[in-house]
């Protein structure tokens, strides 16, 4: 979703900077009634500010935008990832490159080469430090496991049972009739709480 809203933008933005915006600032420039000998002078002169305006617009479009992305992905608390926070910073670093260097184009070339860069090298290192890897909990643990008895279990009487290197308390499994005595082999088929369930 962030480089489809990243490419939106970067079309949006090239659109609006295509130099038949240029030649028509120009042509208007140009149609002005200035006297011939001066024209050349003024018209250059009002030509490059037509630039500088037009380059400082999409500069701080690039700039609102990104910094826009970043409060939207700071509202949904990070559900995209930080892929959208990360492409807004770098319509931002871009947008500054453009407004130091008073440079449209320098300011589109420069979001897009931070946000290729990103997707290309750090997205995956970054996703997989964000990543959450689910590890099983000491119960989840044991769920299947063989131990000893440690301690008399009878069908309505808890007893304690050692899983590995751990001694849980134990109880029969539900339709287990049968007593077991200490040193007999049992495994874990369910867990409530912290009372495994014995066969």
């Amino acid at each position: 979703m962030a480089m489809r809203l990243l490419m939106v933008g970067f079309i949006f933005l090239s659109y609006f900077h295509l130099p038949s915006w240029q030649n028509f600032f120009s042509r208007s420039t140009e149609g002005m009634a200035l006297k011939e000998h001066k024209a050349d002078v003024i018209v250059r002169g009002t030509r490059s500010r037509r630039r500088m305006l037009v380059g400082n617009w999409v500069n701080w479009l690039l700039v609102i935008a990104g910094i826009i992305c970043v409060i939207i992905e700071l509202a949904m608390g990070a559900m995209t990832g930080l892929d959208l926070a990360l492409v807004g910073g770098s319509l931002v670093v871009g947008g500054g490159f453009g407004l130091v260097t008073g440079s449209a184009t320098v300011g589109m070339i420069a979001a897009a080469g931070v946000a290729l860069i990103y997707f290309a090298l750090f997205r995956s290192w970054l996703k997989s430090k964000l990543t959450v890897r689910e590890q099983p909990s000491n119960v989840d643990a044991v769920l299947g496991k063989t131990g000893v008895v440690t301690k008399r279990i009878a069908p309505r009487d808890t007893g304690l049972v050692k899983v590995g290197t751990e001694e849980w308390r134990a109880e029969l499994a539900l339709g287990d009739e049968t007593a077991r005595e200490v040193g007999t082999a049992i495994t874990v088929s369910s867990v409530e709480g912290v009372t495994l369930k014995v066969r």
